[in-house]
C-alpha cells in the first residue's frame, strides 16, 4: 500500500530553520513529530494498517511556502515511476489531497497503471476539518486494510 501525500512539510527539513525549538527529522516519515504525521498514524492504526505500507510525496522535495506549481508536478512524475519500480508487490495507492491526486492521475493515465486507487483527503488539519473528511480518511484506511487482507 502506497500512501501518496503532497510534499514534505517543514519537519522534513534537515536543519532547524523551522524555528520555535522544533526538531526536524530531515526525513519524510509517519513517525515525525507533527500533526499531519500523527493524524495519518492514527488513521492507519485504527484500521490496523501497521505493516506493508509506504509513504511518499507526489512532490518529494520541500517547497518553501508550499506553492506547488504544474512544473513541480511534471518534474516529480519520473521520480514516482522510479519509486513504483522499487515496489514490485504494490497493490494499491492512496493519493491523499488534491496535489497527490492530480499527480497520481497524470502518472496513471500516462502509464496505464494496474493499481487499485483509493483517493481521499490529505491528513493535515485544514483538510480534516472539512465536513466528512475524517470519516472518509478512516473509511479509506479500512478499505486499504481489507485489500491487503486478500
Amino acid at each position: 500500500m502506497l500512501f501518496l501525500l503532497e510534499s514534505p512539510g517543514p519537519m522534513a527539513r534537515p536543519d532547524d530553520t523551522v524555528g520555535h525549538g522544533s526538531n526536524p527529522s530531515g526525513l519524510i516519515s509517519v513517525d515525525n513529530d507533527d500533526p499531519t504525521a500523527e493524524a495519518l498514524w492514527h488513521f492507519r492504526s485504527q484500521a490496523r494498517l501497521l505493516t506493508d505500507c509506504v509513504h511518499w510525496n507526489a512532490i518529494p522535495w520541500y517547497i518553501p511556502g508550499g506553492k506547488i506549481t504544474s512544473a513541480d508536478e511534471r518534474q516529480a512524475l519520473p521520480l514516482l515511476g522510479e519509486l513504483l519500480a522499487m515496489l514490485p508487490r504494490l497493490e494499491a495507492v492512496v493519493p491523499m489531497g488534491r496535489v497527490a491526486q492530480r499527480v497520481w492521475t497524470r502518472y496513471s493515465l500516462a502509464t496505464a497503471t494496474r493499481y487499485v486507487t483509493l483517493p481521499t483527503w490529505h491528513p493535515a488539519a485544514r483538510s480534516l476539518n472539512q465536513p466528512g473528511a475524517r470519516d472518509h480518511v478512516a473509511m479509506t484506511c479500512k478499505r486499504s486494510a481489507a485489500l491487503l487482507a486478500i
